[in-house]
């Protein structure tokens, strides 16, 4: 039996406070708060509020979310600008449980849809769950979504009667306790 006066003990502690250390300094590698700027960023940033992720075109800001879909409770932090997603890729990104995203204001952030809808007949959105999975306690708030229609249906197929083959929405989300605020 080890007492607290024993080598044996000591051990353990320190074997404990190690672990401990490791695992704490572990679960730190993955933020949970992270800042996206739309202005192109030579070295692609880091993530904080004084030097945030390069998403200045789609395929850095699709590629960013998508490095953070195991991410549940995240807060994303848009700045100021336009930031475009192509909407129609094989992997898009899906809003997970509990993310926070927040633009810098109804008139100051956009998010825009792009991509090319040939040969797509399905819907696609900006934000959007997974349709087998619950999104609960999303909060998206203070910016623009630009649907992009005009350059989207250039690319959509064409109906039977002329009319385009695709439907776009900006917000598709499933769960509860979702709060969408100053959103346009």
């Amino acid at each position: 039996m080890a007492t607290c006066r024993s080598p044996r003990y000591f051990f353990r502690m320190m074997t404990l406070l190690l672990w401990a250390f490791f695992f704490a300094a572990h679960a730190r590698a993955v933020p949970n708060e992270i800042w996206i700027t739309a202005v192109p960023h030579a070295d692609g940033g880091s993530g904080t509020e004084l030097d945030p992720f390069d998403g200045s075109t789609a395929l850095k800001f699709d590629a960013l979310l998508n490095s953070f879909q195991s991410s549940p409770g995240l807060i994303i932090h848009l700045g100021a600008g336009t930031f475009e997603s192509d909407v129609t890729a094989t992997l898009h990104w899906e809003v997970k449980p509990g993310w926070r995203v927040q633009g810098a204001g109804m008139d100051e952030t956009t998010c825009k849809m792009v991509g090319n809808l040939a040969g797509r007949r399905w819907d696609h959105e900006f934000f959007k769950s997974a349709f087998h999975s619950s999104a609960d306690h999303v909060v998206i708030r203070d910016l623009t979504v630009d649907c992009n229609w005009p350059g989207l249906s250039q690319t959509a197929d064409v109906g039977l009667k002329g009319e385009k083959f695709a439907a776009i929405y900006a917000i598709d989300l499933r769960g509860s306790d979702i709060l969408i605020e100053n959103v346009r």
